[in-house]
């Protein structure tokens, strides 16, 4: 059994993350947001672009920079950007994490026997299935309380806590868009994981 941990863990990671890695990178989503939530109504300048320099640096790094390209100082203060770097180094976690995970999965299907390697991934879709259940029932009810604590759990800091009135991050992207993140991608992972838990079935 301790030697299917890694896989039930990598199986887990992978049906997780890589949702919420597809969703957090859509830009047609977050304009479809924008216009669903008025936000567009809330600026005069072009959001859109500013926006898609915050998902160019959280997916390729870039130092935030007043220049063109770059993050721009005028639109986000100090400590939007400063926020924004912490949430960069869990984007970068994030990407370790799946290449680990990945790889983890390919050596496991040649180090382990099929029924063992099917057996662990079973498992590992039915933990990450409980997991989802158990996360979407209190993000229904309660998402204010998810949403705090998953930033208490993963930033040292409170420069998470925006002022709605004043800082551009948060109108942006009020707790509500979030909150629709959450749900496309627990429902891909839920079907995912339903495909991995078949998968004896299939090969």
């Amino acid at each position: 059994m301790i030697k299917k941990i890694p896989i039930i863990l990598a199986v887990f990671l992978v049906l997780i993350l890589l949702p919420i890695n597809l969703f957090s990178f859509d830009e047609g989503f977050y304009h479809s947001e924008f216009s669903k939530y008025g936000i567009y109504s809330m600026f005069n300048e072009d959001i859109n672009s500013e926006f898609n320099k915050v998902l160019v640096y959280l997916d390729n790094g870039d130092k935030i920079e007043d220049n063109g390209d770059k993050i721009e100082e005028d639109f986000f203060n100090d400590k939007e950007r400063e926020h924004l770097k912490d949430v960069r180094i869990l984007f970068v976690i994030k990407d370790i994490l799946i290449f680990l995970s990945v790889l983890t999965i390919f050596i496991s299907g040649f180090v382990l026997k099929k029924n063992e390697f099917l057996n662990s991934l079973n498992i590992g879709g039915l933990a990450t299935l409980i997991f989802i259940v158990i996360l979407g029932l209190f993000s229904l009810f309660n998402f204010d309380s998810v949403f705090i604590k998953f930033h208490e759990i993963f930033f040292n800091n409170n420069l998470w806590l925006l002022n709605p009135e004043t800082d551009n991050l948060i109108i942006l992207l009020p707790q509500e868009i979030f909150f629709d993140i959450l749900k496309r991608s627990l429902l891909l992972s839920f079907i995912l994981s339903l495909i991995v838990i078949n998968l004896r079935k299939i090969i």
